[in-house]
């Protein structure tokens, strides 16, 4: 860095903050990103939790004798076979084993789905039950959706919670892909935020870097011909009140001590 010129340092050091600008910029995108699908999944517990509580009603009235198990659970499942939230959200269960118990389509009802893959492979609803009895969690897989080619999958998310007296997995899923485009729309923002200060502190650093460059290359020159013992050259910049300045006048100082000498020795040669 000692041999640099300043010009240059000053370059490196917009670089470093520019480089700074860009990592807080893409943590930035990061904590948007975390958020928005934050707020989706936190919708879908509160689904699930809701669910939980009906199970548990149903649960409670088992227990005190108004409902036989078998009864309670009829009822429970036909409340939440029922329930829909937007946008266009339901209510699935499975027992521990993975047999499902709710869903609003009667297809697989009764069926073994642990088996079941989407299309990349990921044994969702295995996976759905296991994070449920494990205190709940988070599960996203690959889904067709209604109306669209088969060809096409798109992501979906859903979280599930064990009801345990009934050794119950509830969960309920989303498709997310509307929240890929609030992210891409987020994150090309950002882009166009960035750019444009880094084409401001570009120039907002040339022109400072000209200000600062231009006075020393100028001051430079002036004592260099001031060591060549030119008294006629005119200083420049020593109007100016900062390091630069001081170094113009004391450049001027020095010639005005060569205009001195150059003084005596004329008098002295006339004598």
């Amino acid at each position: 860095m000692k041999n640099l010129k300043i010009a240059h340092q000053l370059f490196a050091l917009v670089g470093v903050l520019m480089a700074a600008f860009a990592v807080a910029v893409y943590f930035e995108i990061k904590s948007q990103e975390d958020s928005i699908y934050n707020d989706r999944f936190d919708m879908l517990r509160t689904q699930v939790e809701s669910g939980i509580s009906i199970l548990d009603g149903f649960y409670q009235r088992e227990k005190s004798g108004e409902l036989t198990h078998e009864a309670a659970q009829a009822q429970a499942f036909k409340v939440l076979t029922n329930m829909r939230y937007n946008p266009n959200g339901y209510i699935f269960g499975f027992d521990f084993h993975v047999i499902q118990l709710i869903n609003p389509s009667p297809v697989n009802l009764g069926k073994d789905m642990s088996s079941q893959v989407d299309k990349r492979g990921t044994y969702f609803s295995k996976e759905l039950v296991e994070k449920g009895i494990n205190g709940g969690g988070r599960t996203v897989y690959y889904w067709n959706k209604p109306g669209m080619p088969d060809s096409q999958v798109f992501l979906k998310g859903s979280y599930s919670a064990a009801f345990q007296p009934w050794q119950i997995v509830l969960g309920s899923g989303v498709y997310m892909d509307d929240l890929e485009t609030q992210v891409n729309a987020a994150m090309w923002k950002a882009f166009l935020i960035c750019g444009i200060v880094f084409v401001v502190g570009i120039g907002a650093a040339l022109y400072f870097i000209r200000g600062i460059s231009k006075p020393l290359a100028d001051v430079h020159e002036a004592l260099k011909a001031v060591a060549d013992e030119d008294v006629k050259i005119a200083i420049p910049h020593t109007s100016m009140g900062n390091e630069i300045g001081k170094m113009a006048k004391a450049t001027a100082s020095l010639q005005e001590k060569v205009r001195e000498r150059h003084a005596m020795a004329e008098r002295q040669a006339e004598q």
